[in-house]
């Protein structure tokens, strides 16, 4: 850890390299279908608590 944050280069490709995974893996189009299948699951299981 110290030689990354003592390694600007180092530094600055780890950042560049989380910037690209963060945009690729955590973007909402991605992420978007989980959301909209665990809300669907909420209401679903909801409706049946209801009744």
């Amino acid at each position: 850890m110290v030689r990354v944050v003592n390694d600007p280069a180092e530094a600055a490709a780890r950042g560049a390299n989380a910037f690209a995974h963060a945009r690729a893996e955590l973007s909402g189009d991605r992420l978007l279908p989980h959301f909209e299948a665990v809300y669907s699951q909420a209401i679903h299981h909801h409706a049946l608590d209801s009744k």
